[in-house]
């Protein structure tokens, strides 16, 4: 993915994740799970590869990882579910 298109992608997912408000007492913020899991797809690749550091650089470098296990029950959750769709309502609406 070039660097253009994922900070688009990037802004659309905090900005969404702002409205959406904080989960309290998360260790990682919905955002950082969309992130990573759209950063997975965007490489044709398994959640767990999210998981490890060497799969990141530049624009997209997080400074902590969940675990798989932890990654995979968040991303299976309805908010983060809502905030993917939302993002994506967002990025199909206006060209």
């Amino acid at each position: 993915m070039d660097r253009s298109r994922w900070i688009i992608i990037r802004q659309a997912i905090h900005s969404e994740a702002r409205r959406l408000g904080r989960l309290p007492r998360a260790q990682f913020s919905d955002a950082l799970i969309v992130k990573l899991l759209l950063w997975a797809v965007a490489h044709d690749r398994p959640l767990c590869w999210a998981c490890c550091r060497e799969h990141y650089h530049g624009p997209m470098r997080p400074r902590r990882l969940p675990s798989v296990s932890q990654f995979t029950r968040r991303v299976k959750t309805d908010r983060v579910q809502q905030l993917l769709q939302r993002v994506h309502d967002r990025l199909t609406r206006g060209g």
